[in-house]
This record gives C-alpha cells, structure tokens and sequence, in this order.
C-alpha cells in the first residue's frame, strides 16, 4: 500500500507539473508573462504579455530600401502599453530588439562582410535608422548587435549594418534621448543594453567600409 500511495502522488506531481509547464498564464512555461501572443504595426513586430495590458517592441524589418531609415515604436498596442524595446517569452527565451532585412537572401547575412570571402568585389557601411520611441518605454529588455545584410548590385555586393539613433517622445516619463541616445531621467545615466544598437554618427550618414 505503501508504494501504491508514493506513486499515486509521484504521478499526481507529475501531473500537475505538466500541466503548469502547457497551460498559459501564471505558469512555468510563462515564467516571463509572454507566451507568443503577437502584434504587427507599421514594420514593427511587438510580443504582447499574456499578464496585463503590456508589451515590448522586438523586430524592426527593413525592406532593403536605404531610403527607408526611421520605424516608430508605438506608446500602445492592441490596448497594450509598450514598456520595452526586447524582451523574454516562455521560459526565458530572448527576443531582442533588432532591425532585420527580411527579404535579404540569408546566405549575405553576416555579422563581418570583412571576414569572409567572396567571389565579387564587396563595400559595407553603418546605415543609419532613426528609431521613435513611444511614450511609455522604461527599458531596453534584450538586445543584440544587428548583422550586415547584402544587396546585390551590378559591381558586387553593398553590406548594410542598421544601427539605431534612438529620439525619444518627449512626454515619456522615464526616458529622454540626446545625440541619439538614451537616457534614464531620474539620474541621466545612459540606458543599458544599447552599446550595440546605437549609431555614431547623425542620421543620413554612413559609416563607411572598405572593399575586399
């Protein structure tokens, strides 16, 4: 009776585990509150919480246009305040805040057109995009370095690497922008996490590479 009574409770535990892990909500497969539920507005994807009325900003897509360079990053969503520009899902799943080219063909996605080899002649720069962040964004929650994406031209392959001049809404409490940078207002501390998203230069100009 004995071990029939351990593993009627094993099971159940095993039970309720799985359950804990599948069901959305206040669940260890949600430990982040975001479990896939999606937005789309403008060029910009947003993950939505399954856990109030918040968001965060994840994927910039560019159409491969160099003359397209700015998205706006919403105050809200589907009802939604967007708090964040990257983020977590599930268990802990990173969703950065990134610009990418979804229509390049994935064999030019690179991360440095410099260290590889081509058969063509090839030139990369920094473009530029000017990103408007909404009202209500507290903090870059995830975020990650963006990749050159080539474009094939008549004498080879031009690299483009998005960078990010970030100009904040100015009613946004807790942020405010200069040079194209962010910053917390209560001590003037530069926002973490984007070191690697951030342009050095005004928007408009590249930085430029070299050929290979």
């Amino acid at each position: 009776m004995k071990k029939k009574g351990r593993f009627l409770r094993l099971t159940t535990a095993l039970v309720l585990l799985a359950l804990l892990v599948l069901l959305p909500g206040g669940c260890i497969g949600s430990i982040t509150g975001y479990t896939g539920k999606e937005a789309t507005q403008g060029q910009v994807l947003y993950r939505l919480s399954d856990r109030g009325k918040k968001a965060f900003a994840s994927v910039c897509t560019w159409d491969l246009d160099p003359t397209h360079t700015s998205f706006d990053i919403a105050g809200e969503i589907e009802g939604s305040k967007v708090i964040a520009l990257g983020g977590y899902t599930g268990t802990g799943v990173a969703n950065p805040f990134v610009i990418e080219a979804e229509p390049a063909r994935k064999e030019l996605w690179t991360s440095d057109p410099a260290l590889e080899k081509w058969e063509v002649p090839v030139t990369w720069e920094d473009l530029v995009f000017t990103v408007y962040v909404g009202k209500n964004v507290e903090k870059i929650g995830c975020g990650r370095e963006c990749l050159y994406y080539g474009v094939e031209t008549e004498d080879g392959i031009r690299f483009y690497r998005p960078v990010c001049y970030f100009v904040c809404d100015e009613a946004n409490p807790t942020l405010y922008s200069k040079d194209g940078v962010l910053y917390l207002r209560k001590d003037d501390t530069k926002l973490a996490y984007q070191d690697d998203l951030i342009a050095q230069k005004e928007p408009g100009s590249a930085l430029p590479g070299g050929e290979d």
